[in-house]
C-alpha cells in the first residue's frame, strides 16, 4: 500500500473519529435540554396543581363564611338582636357561650336556630407550625375589631380563621382582586377575643384597610405572625 492511500485511509478515520465525537456531544446537549424541559415542566405541573388545590380550599373557605353570613342576617330579620345571637356549639370553647340567649332560636348552630352544623376549619387549610396558638382549628367570631373601610370606626362582628397556609391565604386575596399573585400580603394587628353576647362600644384593634373588601386574608402582626383570613358578618 503507497503512502498516498495510508495517509488517505488516516484522514478518512480521524474525519469519522470526529463526526462521531460531534455526534456524541450533540446527543447529550439534547438530553441535557430534554431532562431540563421535563423537569420544568413537572415543576409547572406541581404548582399549576398546587394553585388548583388552594383555588378549591379558597372557594370552600368563602362559600362557608358566606352562608354563615347570611344566617346571622336571616336571624337578625327574624327580630334576633347581634348582643343575643349565640355561636354556641359542642366543638367549640365555652367562651362562645351567650348568656344573652336563652332559647335555641337564636344559636347559629342549632337545628331550631340558624340551622347550620359547625363544622372545623379543614386541617388542610391551616398551618400547623401554629397549632398552639388558642384559637387554631377554630372557627374565630370576635365584636371588638373593626376593619378599616368597612362601615365605621365602630367593633364589626367578624368571623377569623388563624394561622390558614400562606400560599391559602395569597390565592384567596388573588381571588377577591385584594392584590397580585405576587404582591405582598398585608399585615395588620387583631384581637382574638371570642364574641359571647358582647358588644364594645369602641374598638379594640382596626384591622388594616383591605380595600373596602369584606372578605379576605392578612397576615397578623402579633405573635407567631400567623395568616388570617377574615370575613365580616354584621358591619357596625
Amino acid at each position: 500500500m503507497n503512502q498516498e492511500m495510508i495517509k488517505t485511509h488516516k484522514n478518512d478515520f480521524r474525519s469519522q473519529s470526529g463526526n462521531a465525537l460531534w455526534i456524541i456531544l450533540i446527543a447529550v446537549a439534547l438530553l441535557a435540554a430534554l431532562t431540563a424541559t421535563m423537569i420544568r415542566s413537572a415543576d409547572t405541573t406541581e404548582q399549576t396543581g398546587d394553585i388548583e388545590r388552594y383555588r378549591i380550599q379558597a372557594s370552600e373557605i368563602m362559600r362557608t363564611a358566606a352562608g354563615i353570613a347570611q344566617t346571622v342576617r336571616n336571624m337578625q330579620m327574624q327580630g334576633i338582636s347581634e348582643n343575643v345571637i349565640s355561636f354556641q356549639a359542642n366543638d367549640l370553647p365555652a367562651a362562645y357561650n351567650n348568656a344573652n340567649c336563652t332559647a335555641d332560636n337564636c344559636r347559629v348552630f342549632h337545628p331550631r336556630g340558624g340551622g347550620l352544623n359547625y363544622s372545623a376549619p379543614s386541617s388542610g387549610w391551616l398551618d400547623s407550625s401554629h397549632s398552639s396558638l388558642t384559637h387554631y382549628g377554630e372557627w374565630l367570631i370576635s365584636t371588638v375589631n373593626a376593619l378599616d373601610g368597612a362601615g365605621t370606626d365602630n367593633p364589626d362582628m367578624i368571623l377569623f380563621i388563624p394561622a390558614i397556609r400562606e400560599a391559602l391565604c395569597r390565592q384567596i386575596n388573588v381571588m377577591q382582586r385584594i392584590h397580585g399573585a405576587t404582591d405582598p400580603i398585608p399585615t395588620s394587628p387583631i384581637t382574638q377575643t371570642p364574641f359571647n353576647g358582647t358588644v364594645p362600644a369602641t374598638a379594640t384593634t382596626i384591622i388594616v384597610d383591605m380595600g373596602r373588601h369584606k372578605s379576605g386574608c392578612f397576615q397578623d402582626t402579633g405573635a407567631g405572625n400567623p395568616y388570617m383570613y377574615y370575613h365580616v358578618l354584621i358591619e357596625r
